[in-house]
C-alpha cells in the first residue's frame, strides 16, 4: 500500500452513443505542464456546502456566525426530539473517538448522507485508517486531529463496498478509494506467509469481500485498479471466464470510461493525450511512473480521450476551495499503469486528491472513478455503469447556466 498524503448540477450519465466516437482534437505534449494553483487559506469553519435535494434546498449559512447559530440549535434539537438508531450510534462513535457534539453536527451538515453510512464497515474501518494515517506523521503539516479532518471533509468516511451486477459467470463490484483490489501473487504460491499485512483494524481488500459473498466458487479478478481509484471492478466464477474477460482489456475489445475532477479549466473541450509512459527510476518505492522523453526509447504507447463536461470551482473545505476546477469524462484507448493519472498531469490539470501525481496533499481522496465498462463477451455482452458519487456532487460547484 502507498503512502497517502491527507490533507454540482448533476449530470446524467452519458450515453453510450456520446462515447463511441467523439471528435476529438489530439494533444502531443512531451514533457510535464506543472499545475500552479494558489494555496488558500484553510479554514475549518468556513461557509456550507450548498446542496439540494430532489424534494427541498435547505437553506445555507452565509458565514461562520450563522453555522454555529445553526449548529447549537441542531444540537439543542437532538437533545430534545431524539434521533434514529442509525444516527444515535454514529453519535456514540464520534463521541467514543474524541469528537465534540459541536463536530458532529458540523459533519453532518456538510454531509448528510453521513448517517446512511455502515458504522461497522465503513465509519469505524475509515477512522481506524485515518488514526493509522495520523501515526505515520501524515497529519504533521495541518496539526490536525483525526475528529478536526473529517469534520473538516466528513465524506471520508464512506467506504462503500457492494456489488453492481452478478450472473452465473461474473460479478461486477464497487471498490472504494483506498482499499486494494487484490492480494499479492506469492500469496498462493506461499500459503503459510499471510496474503498481506493488516495494518488497522478493518484493513481489507476487494478480493475478501467478493469471495466471501461466492464461496462456492474461486473468484478471480478480470482487471485491475489502482489502490486510490474508486469505481467498477469485475471479476470471474471461472478461470475459463476469467480468461474470456481479461483477454478483451489485453486486446482493447472492451469499452470503458472514467470521470474525474481535476485543476483547472482547460481551454480545449475535447483532446487526446498521447504520449508513451515508462517506470520513474527516481521513485525510491517503485510506485510511481512518468512520461518518456522525447528523446528515450523504451516507453510505452499510450493514448487517453478526455471530454470536459462541466466547469465550476471546488467546493472542498480546506487549502482549494474555491479553486477552479472541472469535470472531465476519459476514455483510455490503451491500458498502462497511471496512465489517466499521468497524462492528465501532462496536460496541465492533474486529478484533485492525487497524491501521487499533483500538488494536493490535503483533499481526503483521489477523484477518479472508474464510471462504465463494456465487454463484449459473445454469450452475453456486460454493460455495466456506476453513478457519480454524491461526494462528488457536493465537490465541485456549477455555476447555473
Amino acid at each position: 500500500m502507498h503512502c497517502v498524503k491527507i490533507g454540482s448540477r448533476i449530470l446524467s450519465s452519458v450515453p453510450r452513443s456520446y462515447l463511441s466516437s467523439p471528435s476529438f482534437h489530439t494533444l502531443r505534449v512531451p514533457v510535464p505542464v506543472p499545475v500552479v494553483v494558489g494555496t488558500l487559506r484553510r479554514c475549518v469553519c468556513a461557509s456550507m456546502l450548498k446542496r439540494k435535494s430532489s424534494t427541498e434546498a435547505m437553506q445555507q449559512p452565509n458565514n461562520v456566525e450563522e453555522e454555529s447559530d445553526q449548529v447549537q440549535h441542531k444540537v439543542h434539537a437532538s437533545t430534545t426530539t431524539g434521533a434514529d438508531d442509525g444516527d444515535e450510534l454514529l453519535q456514540q462513535t464520534l463521541l467514543a473517538r474524541g469528537f465534540t457534539s459541536e463536530q458532529i453536527e458540523i459533519l453532518k451538515l456538510r454531509n448528510p448522507e453521513v448517517v446512511t453510512y455502515s458504522v461497522e464497515h465503513e465509519v469505524t474501518p475509515r477512522l481506524n485508517f485515518l488514526d493509522y494515517l495520523h501515526g505515520r506523521g501524515e497529519f504533521d503539516a495541518t496539526g490536525e486531529s483525526v475528529a478536526e479532518y473529517v469534520t473538516r471533509q466528513p465524506f471520508c468516511l464512506e467506504r462503500k463496498l457492494e456489488e453492481v451486477y452478478s450472473d452465473e459467470r461474473y460479478v461486477a463490484m464497487r471498490k472504494p478509494f483506498y482499499v486494494r483490489h487484490d492480494t499479492p501473487q506469492w500469496s498462493s504460491r506461499s500459503p503459510d506467509k499471510p496474503r498481506y499485512e493488516v495494518k488497522y483494524d478493518g484493513d481489507t481488500c476487494a478480493e475478501d469481500w467478493v469471495q466471501d459473498r461466492n464461496k462456492g466458487h474461486k473468484m478471480r479478478f478480470c482487471h485491475q485498479i489502482d489502490f486510490a481509484t474508486e469505481g467498477i471492478l469485475l471479476s470471474a466464477k471461472t478461470k475459463a471466464d476469467a480468461g474470456a474477460a481479461s483477454k478483451m482489456f489485453k486486446t482493447r475489445e472492451n469499452k470503458k470510461s472514467y470521470l474525474a475532477i481535476v485543476f483547472g479549466h482547460p481551454e480545449r473541450d475535447a483532446w487526446v493525450a498521447d504520449a508513451p509512459i515508462v517506470k520513474d527510476e527516481t521513485d525510491p518505492k517503485g510506485f510511481k511512473m512518468r512520461i518518456a522523453r522525447a528523446d528515450e526509447d523504451g516507453g510505452k504507447e499510450s493514448q487517453t480521450e478526455v471530454e470536459v463536461l462541466a466547469r465550476g470551482t471546488l467546493n472542498l473545505e480546506g487549502a482549494f476551495k474555491g479553486t477552479p476546477a472541472s469535470k472531465v469524462l476519459l476514455r483510455p484507448l490503451t491500458g498502462r499503469r497511471h496512465q489517466i493519472r499521468l497524462h492528465l498531469q501532462m496536460s496541465g490539470h492533474s486529478i484533485v486528491g492525487d497524491s501521487a501525481y499533483s500538488h494536493d496533499l490535503d483533499s481526503h481522496r483521489m477523484f477518479l472513478l472508474a464510471h462504465t465498462l463494456y465487454v463484449p463477451l459473445n454469450e452475453r455482452p456486460l454493460d455495466l455503469h456506476l453513478p457519480e458519487p454524491i461526494a462528488w456532487k457536493r465537490a465541485l460547484s456549477i455555476p447555473s447556466q
